[in-house]
């Protein structure tokens, strides 16, 4: 699929945490909101458990590098900023619509 998209699929050597950075910053995070505070019955659940708090995370936990806001308002933010750049922009001697 990576190749397909035109991306390379890298890997970071075993037991090198910081040329990971994201990555681990993620599991970090996962590990102390989620996993350290609950214990799960089995595989299942914890499935289940880690769909749910990935939804909270990215759609109502703010997050201190986006200034408080959530990935998704960031993400919504930037799908109308990309919507507003395709539309042509109006000038005096454009029509301006049907008129009322």
């Amino acid at each position: 699929m990576t190749a397909a998209l035109g991306l390379i699929h890298g890997r970071s050597a075993p037991h090198s945490p910081w040329q990971n950075g994201i990555i681990e910053r993620s599991h970090r995070t996962d590990n102390e909101e989620l996993f350290d505070r609950e214990r799960f019955a089995d595989a299942e659940e914890r499935r289940y458990r880690l769909r749910l708090w990935e939804y909270e995370y990215n759609t109502r936990r703010p997050h201190q590098a986006l200034g408080g806001r959530t990935p998704q308002e960031e993400d919504l933010d930037a799908l109308l900023l990309s919507i507003a750049s395709l539309r042509p922009a109006r000038t005096l001697d454009s029509p301006a619509g049907p008129a009322s």
